[in-house]
């Protein structure tokens, strides 16, 4: 089966769908967030928000935010977590799926989307959707997905990835979506090779001790691989990061 053939017959959703020792990496999504942070303005709509570990770095800068999620388990841990942020509000929206009218209608100018897409069976409806929440604002949308095909392995099945994507084909799938990309490049090399051997080789689960062990190493060594990857663009990695407008690009 190809990977864009993969289906499942329960869609995985919440909790289940990553790794536990993922809530401690705060190095990682302190990486992350300062890949799209820049672009961000100030009305936000976090699509996936998952547990909120990347929020905990964009809501001491951009306090606006609204997330939405599938897990309704998710979107009442956010809430709670985030208390303290009177703007921020967590909404259980199956994105992709449900309606967004009401998302159109509330003005953001952001969407950020952080290793979300590829739970989307129809992704490219997903970034239409996007676009037309973001269109009467001329808003930006930063993203985030798995990278390479052949790194699909049993981790991205247990996740609920129906995908991992290559630069090529999330610039088409955006430009597709009516989108005008700033930047489209690889992200994290150094996460290739400990994905490879636990999903691929070792077969391993998310629940699984090495693999969580290994996530606490990887944050660990992330500030070395931060400084890297500043000094040289890598060719490959494990993500792909994009930043796209609706009107021109910025």
């Amino acid at each position: 089966m190809s990977v864009n053939q993969i289906s499942f017959k329960e869609r995985p959703a919440g909790n289940s769908t990553m790794s536990p020792e993922m809530q401690n990496a705060t190095n990682y999504y302190k990486w992350t967030v300062s890949q799209v942070l820049p672009y961000m303005r100030d009305h936000v709509l976090d699509v996936g928000g998952g547990n909120g570990a990347h929020l905990e770095h964009i809501l001491p800068v951009k306090p606006n935010v609204q997330s939405v999620d599938l897990s309704q388990e998710n979107v009442d841990y956010m809430n709670q977590r985030f208390a303290d942020y009177p703007q921020f509000n967590a909404e259980q929206i199956d994105f992709g799926a449900d309606s967004i009218e009401k998302l159109v209608e509330v003005g953001f100018d952001t969407i950020v989307s952080l290793n979300v897409l590829e739970h989307i069976e129809d992704d490219v409806t997903a970034l239409k959707q996007m676009r037309q929440i973001l269109e009467a604002q001329n808003g930006v949308l930063t993203l985030q997905v798995p990278a390479l095909r052949w790194l699909y392995g049993t981790l991205d099945r247990e996740a609920g990835h129906y995908r991992r994507y290559t630069v090529t084909e999330l610039k088409q799938k955006l430009e597709q979506a009516g989108f005008n990309i700033v930047r489209c490049y690889y992200f994290n090399i150094f996460g290739v090779l400990p994905w490879y051997i636990s999903g691929r080789v070792s077969k391993n689960d998310l629940q699984s001790g090495s693999v969580n062990w290994q996530i606490k190493v990887f944050n660990t060594l992330t500030p070395v691989f931060r400084t890297l990857e500043t000094i040289i663009p890598p060719p490959f990695g494990q993500s792909v990061m994009a930043i796209a407008t609706v009107g021109d690009k910025s």
